[in-house]
């Protein structure tokens, strides 16, 4: 049995594992605003001065547990991978580059994973960044899924990140938590994102190739969602007595067990939450 003791009370010696939850995520709809709009062009005096933005948000994400974000790059109707054009809604991006177009939705249906378009990166000497919106949610407390494929399987490379309030604008606060390995299929990627500071405020996927010959990658069917498999917090007992007590935690799930002193054999279902514990021996509490 997978243990993964969550926490424990003092007295008695109680933990928390928390049971999985398995989502239908057909039946959910995408709720972020999409808008066209096109890139900023970088000025040739300034070429890392800023994002390429596009702002059509009214606030942070917020992320619940049964509506993730999506994100499947068909809107706004995008360009050819060799021109700059247009992102998703609160996405933003920047390129070191100065002759190749910074991240962006491309309309190529043959490179797409689901659908008629993808985020293309499309780079030479040059480290590109594609800004996910911001979220309400602490990161922390997220996983992120995508697909993913490149031109080679050798060269370029993908990392995932965050970025701090504290950016300029061109990315220089980038901290990788993830690195991809590089397919000439569509794979599916997925991080956990438990170490991630509370001082991040933005996702960041960037693309570097330090070659002179034009790299390509892309990124298709994204999905931000609540980590169910993050432990229960916070947990405390109260309104003791001889054979009982009432507990409670922070958790994102719906349903968990509970262990008594280490007793693997008889966990406690609850569903509840806070949730009173009854039919303890009084030798289990202090």
């Amino acid at each position: 049995m997978d243990k993964n003791l969550l926490q424990k009370a003092k007295a008695p010696m109680i933990a928390l594992i928390q049971t999985k939850k398995i989502m239908n995520y057909n039946n959910l709809k995408t709720k972020t605003k999409r808008a066209a709009a096109l890139l900023l062009m970088l000025a040739l005096l300034a070429p890392l001065a800023a994002w390429a933005q596009h702002r059509d948000c009214n606030g942070p994400i917020a992320i619940t547990a049964d509506a993730p974000y999506f994100e499947g790059f068909e809107s706004p109707t995008g360009t050819s991978i060799f021109e700059d054009g247009p992102l998703p809604g609160c996405w933003e991006a920047h390129s070191t580059g100065w002759t190749t177009p910074a991240p962006h939705n491309c309309n190529n249906a043959n490179y797409a994973h689901s659908g008629s378009q993808r985020l293309a990166f499309y780079t030479a000497n040059s480290s590109d960044y594609a800004v996910l919106p911001e979220f309400s949610n602490p990161i922390s407390d997220l996983q992120i899924s995508f697909w993913m494929r490149t031109n080679t399987d050798t060269d370029g490379q993908l990392q995932l990140g965050y970025i701090t309030a504290e950016d300029d604008g061109t990315c220089n606060t980038f901290t990788p938590v993830a690195t991809y390995a590089n397919s000439v299929d569509y794979v599916m990627r997925t991080s956990d994102l438990p170490n991630v500071p509370v001082t991040a405020v933005r996702l960041v996927l960037k693309w570097e190739n330090s070659f002179a010959s034009v790299l390509r990658c892309f990124i298709d069917d994204m999905t931000v969602s609540i980590n169910l498999a993050l432990k229960p917090t916070e947990l405390t007992c109260t309104e003791v007595t001889g054979t009982s007590a009432t507990l409670t935690w922070t958790s994102y799930a719906e349903s968990w067990q509970i262990m008594l002193n280490d007793d693997e054999d008889n966990l406690i279902m609850a569903d509840t939450n806070p949730f009173t514990l009854t039919g303890a021996w009084p030798r289990n509490y202090a």
